[in-house]
């Protein structure tokens, strides 16, 4: 299973323009922002139709989420996911689908409980 440090290595050394920001000594140790970083470059990508960009990024979240453990998981669910917008460009079926069960979730009851299930339903589908 990918772990955050893991999952770190393999973003700046796969996008080498984003590792100053994201090994910036302001995120150390918090890797919800760095994941956000991530995210907003991937967002920026999106906003400016740079498809080579956006194709990269997404490829490399589809192909490792099944690798990831439940700490990266859960981050890359709600920091990047589930915070991206689609609008110039077509979403990939994995991220239709967590997008939708988070809907659910987000109208649901907030229990710590329904997110686990909701993140157990998309790992057992994919």
């Amino acid at each position: 299973m990918m772990n955050k440090e893991q999952f770190i290595k393999e973003i700046c050394d796969k996008f080498p323009y984003l590792k100053d920001e994201i090994l910036d000594e302001d995120y150390g140790g918090l890797f919800s922002l760095q994941v956000s970083v991530f995210r907003e470059n991937t967002q920026s990508a999106i906003d400016n139709c740079n498809n080579e960009v956006i194709e990269t990024h997404l490829n490399f979240i589809s192909k490792n989420f099944k690798s990831f453990d439940n700490e990266v998981e859960n981050s890359i669910v709600l920091s990047y996911i589930g915070k991206l917008d689609f609008k110039n460009y077509p979403m990939p079926k994995l991220f239709q689908d967590i997008q939708a069960e988070l809907a659910i979730y987000n109208q649901s009851a907030h229990k710590d409980e329904t997110l686990i299930k909701v993140l157990k339903k998309i790992s057992k589908e994919k």
